[in-house]
């Protein structure tokens, strides 16, 4: 049929599942440093290193998808992943922890510019917004089953979380370079116009109110990986909790990504991106108001909403 999808499209969506239901270092990560006998401020820098070589990614997993390509890109991403995972939950001293945690956030993210190009170049416009669609479920799925079993896992041993960790995203690496095509980056649509300068970014006015709305949204959403954890355990709950928490959030997402992109498609996407972003500042500002865990779960069910 003209409007399936291809199946490069739910490979991606496949191995963004199994990384994700793997992908415990983030949001376990304040939890981690606390158990090890660390204050909160070491963890908040530990999740803060994580965060600037996740920045870092964007840029760099960009510039190895034009040099190597985008099938290598990846495969060396989710390897690089596996061996950084393993290396944070050997290392000790706030110095190793904080290092540790920003390589690991460069070499894990690296193959999100990959995986777009592989799509832009794999999908043709019609059906491009429906196929990061699927692409996302895969991940929003993996993301509701990654923390409620990881929730229990850390409840007995913080190491064999880390170490199951590392065989998601190891699985994801053979997988990607057993199956992925070999697509070379200059193969995008976005290429065929001619390489856009660093500078020439700079003057796009347009993809400056982008980023600077995007970075401001996950400020808020980051704390679901940093300072929500601490406050559970200030409410004298477990990290299973906690685990269970962030699958509820990632169950919703899942459950409402595919019929949000069917409806929010036909509105402006600055009002769809204005009142969403209302929305999930609304529910984490409940989380103030939050000691249970019923209290905690509407705040999560708020938030998953706009996001």
């Amino acid at each position: 049929k003209p409007s399936r999808l291809p199946r490069v499209v739910w490979v991606l969506a496949g191995g963004s599942f199994v990384n994700s239901a793997g992908g415990f270092v983030v949001p376990f990560l304040v939890l981690y440093v606390v158990h090890k006998g660390y204050g909160g401020d070491l963890a908040g820098i530990a999740v803060a290193a994580y965060a600037a070589g996740k920045m870092a990614a964007g840029p760099a997993g960009g510039l190895l998808t034009d040099r190597l390509g985008a099938r290598v890109t990846t495969a060396a991403s989710m390897a690089g992943s596996a061996a950084a995972t393993l290396a944070l939950a050997a290392v000790s001293g706030p110095a190793p922890i904080v290092v540790t945690a920003a390589v690991t956030g460069l070499v894990s993210e690296l193959y999100r510019p990959a995986t777009s190009a592989i799509m832009a170049a794999e999908v043709d416009g019609p059906r491009r917004v429906k196929a990061f669609g699927v692409y996302q479920l895969g991940a929003s799925g993996g993301a509701a089953l990654g923390p409620a079993i990881g929730g229990l896992v850390a409840e007995h041993s913080f190491q064999i979380l880390f170490a199951c960790d590392a065989a998601t995203s190891l699985a994801w690496a053979v997988l990607a370079w057993r199956t992925l095509p070999a697509i070379p980056a200059a193969a995008a649509p976005s290429r065929q116009a001619g390489p856009a300068s660093g500078r020439a970014l700079l003057r796009d006015t347009r993809l400056l109110r982008v980023l600077a709305v995007t970075v401001l949204v996950n400020v808020v959403l980051f704390q679901a990986q940093t300072t929500l954890p601490l406050w559970v355990h200030r409410q004298g709950l477990s990290t299973a909790t906690y685990g269970l928490l962030l699958a509820l959030n990632s169950g919703l997402v899942m459950a409402l990504q595919l019929p949000a992109t069917r409806l929010t498609g036909r509105w402006p996407p600055q009002a769809v991106i204005g009142v969403t972003s209302m929305v999930v500042g609304a529910g984490f500002a409940l989380l103030a108001l939050a000691h249970t865990s019923a209290l905690l779960a509407m705040a999560v069910a708020v938030w998953s909403l706009g996001e």
